[in-house]
């Protein structure tokens, strides 16, 4: 991954964000190496949870890393979210991108679908009709309008 950081850019935010990454997957393995060696039910809900909860934030502070235009800027964006946080601003974000905020948490339920339940709303779905899928299809564009009607955001990618 350290080499991924380098790929982004020669400068010192992406091989920090290349090399944290490269350690996650470090720590990631050797966390499977310890569950194994301990007969530890990995897919436990609790355990499951807790992965996805730090494995989504590490991801999230490490982006700052990598959309930061330089060392200092990073520097400063960790110190603010550490020393001058304001909560108040959630609800200027809900203001703004309950939308997106009310489709992102419906995904974030469904992942945590059992795969029994995710098969049995697939035969369910197999049994439907032309019309309702168009009825279904229809309804996923309004959705997708209802988004898109956001204001738009440059992808990090793009940003450079």
């Amino acid at each position: 991954m350290l080499l991924g950081g380098f790929w982004h850019g020669a400068s010192w935010n992406f091989i920090i964000w290349g090399g944290l990454h490269g350690l996650a997957l470090t720590v990631d393995k050797v966390k499977s190496f310890i569950v194994k060696k301990l007969s530890i039910n990995a897919e436990k809900l609790l355990l499951k949870i807790t992965g996805i909860f730090i494995t989504f934030h590490f991801v999230c502070f490490c982006w700052i890393f990598f959309k930061a235009a330089t060392l200092a800027d990073a520097k400063i964006m960790i110190s603010q979210i550490f020393n001058n946080f304001d909560a108040g601003v959630w609800q200027k974000l809900f203001e703004n991108y309950h939308n997106v905020l009310y489709i992102m948490l419906i995904g974030f339920v469904l992942h945590f679908i059992p795969h029994s339940v995710e098969e049995k709303i697939k035969t369910a779905l197999s049994k439907f009709s032309l019309p309702v899928f168009l009825v279904i299809a229809l309804i996923m564009i309004c959705i997708f309008i209802q988004i898109k009607a956001t204001d738009p955001i440059m992808p990090v990618y793009l940003q450079f």
